[in-house]
């Protein structure tokens, strides 16, 4: 164990400190300026990998957790951080990564900040996996690929939690099991839902074409989920990318409706779209008032 003040916050969700000895650590929580005592994970010739084991001394710009699963879901990585600090540290790590990795030198910019800093997910991917209670939907834990439940999660739109629990229930009331990539065995992989604010889609994914128990699933989900107005089975056979494969809408249109910008778009299943929703606004607004003395009607979008 050594006692260690953190410096800074750097990319990969890691914070930095000194060891007595001068070498650097790679921390797993905490915030600059907090006293932390920490134990040592793994050590290389110039720097260490610890884990905090207790605050000494927070900081005055940490706060309360907003949702159970954290720090041990993989879903955030500041959350306990007010948000204008998280905009103030993301700024920084921009700059050094720019600096560092690209050897450009940021002239002085700003961080937008998003309208909503909580629920503002339009899509959210659920793990299927054994948990202590049965059939589980739940996230990733932190920098891994182990699932571990998540219970009051506060990034999907409002609503998604009630849908996610609701599934979660009504699903181990049936014979469905959830998928094992090693043994091969079972058939759910996910659920995904995602949102327009006014109506969700659930997309349950399987690894085959078969959905235990499905009239039963459909019934309970219409009749007991409002929020759904359409419910659909993706057929995916790929390990490695979630949304892929075949679908079949169980009921409803089997697409959401959004608007961005006042154009009306309709999302099928498996289609990409913006995940917050109010900052690609920001972004469109920003990209039209930049092109607003360009001659020709010609973008070139370069990623």
């Amino acid at each position: 164990m050594e006692e260690l003040r953190i410096e800074k916050l750097i990319a990969g969700g890691f914070s930095l400190a000194r060891t007595k000895d001068g070498k650097i650590a790679l921390l797993d929580a905490g915030y600059p300026g907090e006293v932390v005592l920490a134990s040592r994970k793994k050590g290389k010739n110039d720097f260490r990998l610890m884990k905090v084991e207790k605050i000494i001394i927070p900081s005055n710009s940490r706060r309360e957790r907003l949702c159970r699963s954290f720090p041990i879901c993989g879903g955030c990585d500041w959350q306990t951080l007010e948000y204008p600090d998280q905009l103030l540290w993301k700024k920084k790590v921009i700059a050094e990564q720019f600096g560092r990795v690209g050897k450009i030198d940021l002239d002085e910019f700003d961080i937008v900040a998003s309208p909503k800093a909580i629920n503002y997910r339009l899509k959210m991917e659920f793990v299927c996996f054994q948990g202590r209670s049965g059939l589980s939907l739940g996230l990733y834990r932190r920098k891994s690929k182990s699932p571990v439940s998540c219970q009051g999660c506060v990034l999907g739109l409002e609503g998604f939690e009630k849908v996610r629990a609701l599934i979660e229930g009504v699903l181990r009331r049936t014979s469905a099991r959830p998928y094992n990539q090693a043994s091969g065995k079972g058939e759910i992989k996910h659920l995904i839902l995602r949102g327009n604010g006014s109506g969700i889609m659930a997309i349950l994914v399987t690894k085959g074409e078969h959905l235990p128990d499905e009239d039963r699933l459909v019934h309970e989900v219409k009749n007991r989920l409002g929020e759904v107005t359409t419910l659909v089975h993706l057929m995916n056979s790929n390990d490695r990318v979630v949304m892929r494969g075949v679908s079949r809408t169980l009921f409803g249109e089997g697409i959401l409706e959004q608007e961005l910008s006042g154009k009306r778009f309709e999302v099928p299943p498996v289609a990409f779209f913006q995940n917050n929703l109010e900052v690609t606004e920001l972004i469109i607004q920003h990209i039209m008032n930049e092109m607003g003395q360009s001659v020709g009607n010609s973008l070139l979008d370069l990623y």
